[in-house]
């Protein structure tokens, strides 16, 4: 092969780079395609270089670019970095290809993980490939090339390990990069990491890059795999403009909140496993894209009440923090967090409106199995109170029934029984059992059909969800609902139907929801991710 430079501006070379091309390539594959990687390759190399900081190539400057001749789409970098965009590509295509290249030079001056032994390994490719989506997500070219996907050879493996255990020496379209590049966008999407924190956290493994980003020591790979298997079980092809970026998809570690508010239903949850961010979403006729409740971290909850013209929820805070925040929603944006004052409690807590007020109750931080409670009124909470006699290893939910305010919980520990009192509004009445159920996680209340309904988890080794009503009187012997839960689910009221829904049973995080009609409930159904084509 003959490189020339006959016809670029300023003899191909730039600050960073110095563009030939093969003498036997036609003017468009050869001179206009070099001349527009001149015109852009400096501000491309400068988004680059800011994703990793600001440093620069491990390389004498100018690097050689050469434009080759061949099939469609290759590349690859000694230095001279070879170009093989195939003839009658797109100088779109250059520039990606040259950002795929260069940034592996970045990962090698960085020095810190991302550069396998002699290449950049299956994590590296993997970072190169959705770094070079990234590139035409930042400049409006779309989100991957023709050809580039590589996502769908893991889906479409055995789906083992690469995670843990990335390959150093392979740089191959395989199903070890193509599990790099869906773990690199499960830290972008779906956890919410950005590129450069992504690119800083950089590990022997991707797992120790998730553990720089998270400040979690627990393994990121089986929940990472689950979300994708429930999901996306069996052979499949991930839809969508991007083949790489199937997030985010709903997982939840954490009980639910569900309320009706401005014409809709809305849900909100706690992420799955170890990301303790709360998301939202709100359905009518089906289910709106999910959304993040901005700048919160919870490790429990959160729960949902409309009080004085907003939806109103409440959480536990993240990971050690045994306070409840809230905030409240008014249809377009969520208030900033507060935090209701001198509140500790080892679960989340429960809302609902009584008599003019906001109540919330929830279980004693940890080691305090009572049940605590207070009020708004719309400017602050009063001081917290204690309801009499009672104890739980779980937490209580609220509704109002018949003029009163009902509290039912959970048993303190080894009670599977669940209780319930009621509040006039001066004074809580004596706890009462719920006769022949048995729960491993705490109820919870809604008012449907001018009757008070309880759904609960089954008692320890069951995981079928259980309901009753009460009338006032009597509570209705219970019947199983169309599902099973690890945590228990949560009721609300929305037009002419009860809904419910609850996380999946153990070790599976999706969120699952159905509806009754006053005669019986219907089929479960999933709550879709973001990526699924068909909200309905």
């Amino acid at each position: 092969m003959t490189f020339v430079t006959t016809g670029l501006t300023n003899g191909g070379v730039t600050t960073h780079y110095a563009i030939e091309y093969d003498s036997s390539l036609a003017a468009a594959d050869g001179v206009n395609r070099g001349n527009t990687l001149i015109t852009h390759c400096e501000a491309d190399y400068n988004l680059m270089s800011g994703w990793f900081g600001g440093i620069g190539l491990p390389f004498k400057l100018p690097v050689s670019v050469q434009i080759k001749p061949g099939p469609y789409a290759s590349a690859g970098w000694g230095p001279p970095i070879g170009l093989t965009p195939g003839n009658g590509s797109s100088g779109d295509l250059v520039r990606y290809l040259l950002v795929s290249e260069a940034t592996e030079m970045f990962m090698k001056a960085q020095n810190k993980g991302w550069y396998g032994a002699g290449n950049e390994g299956s994590a590296g490719e993997g970072l190169s490939r959705f770094l070079g989506g990234q590139f035409l997500i930042a400049n409006g070219l779309g989100v991957t090339e023709s050809g580039f996907g590589l996502a769908n050879k893991w889906m479409n493996s055995p789906r083992l390990d690469y995670v843990n255990h990335i390959d150093v020496t392979d740089h191959s379209i395989d199903a070890k990069t193509g599990c790099s590049i869906l773990f690199i966008y499960y830290l972008h999407t779906q956890l919410g990491y950005s590129i450069n924190q992504i690119i800083a956290a950089a590990a022997p493994e991707l797992s120790g890059v998730y553990k720089n980003l998270t400040g979690h020591s627990g393994d990121p790979f089986p929940a990472f795999k689950k979300l994708l298997d429930d999901n996306y079980p069996g052979t499949t092809t991930i839809p969508g403009s991007n083949p790489d970026n199937p997030f985010p998809l709903v997982g939840s570690s954490k009980s639910q909140g569900l309320a009706a508010f401005d014409g809709r239903l809305y849900a909100a949850w706690k992420g799955e496993t170890e990301d303790e961010r709360l998301f939202y979403s709100s359905f009518t006729t089906g289910w709106a894209a999910q959304n993040q409740i901005p700048g919160v971290a919870g490790s429990d909850g959160p729960s949902l009440a409309v009080f004085d013209g907003a939806l109103y929820a409440a959480w536990k805070g993240a990971q050690t923090d045994q306070g409840i925040w809230w905030s409240t929603f008014n249809g377009n944006a969520w208030a900033a967090q507060k935090e209701i004052p001198g509140v500790a409690t080892s679960v989340g807590p429960s809302l609902a409106v009584f008599d003019g007020v906001l109540y919330a109750a929830w279980k004693g931080e940890t080691g305090d199995e009572g049940i605590w409670w207070s009020t708004f009124n719309g400017n602050a909470w009063a001081a917290q109170k204690e309801i009499p006699g009672v104890g739980t290893s779980v937490g209580p939910s609220l509704a109002v029934f018949d003029g009163v305010l009902y509290a039912a919980w959970k048993g303190e520990t080894g009670d599977e029984g669940i209780w319930y009192s009621t509040f006039n509004g001066t004074a809580w009445s004596p706890q009462k059992e719920i006769p022949g159920v048995g729960s491993a996680v705490g109820p919870s209340l809604a008012v449907y059909g001018g009757a008070l309904y309880a759904v609960w988890r089954g008692e320890t080794g069951d995981q079928r969800l259980w309901w009753s009503k009460f009338n006032a009187t009597s509570w209705a012997p219970q019947q199983t609902l169309p599902g099973n839960s690890s945590i228990g689910a949560a009721l609300a009221t929305f037009g002419t139907k009860l809904y419910a829904m609850w996380k999946g049973e153990f070790r599976d995080w999706r969120l699952f929801y159905s509806s009754f009609d006053g005669s019986t409930w219907a089929p479960q159904q999933t709550m879709p991710g973001n990526s699924s084509p068909d909200w309905e």
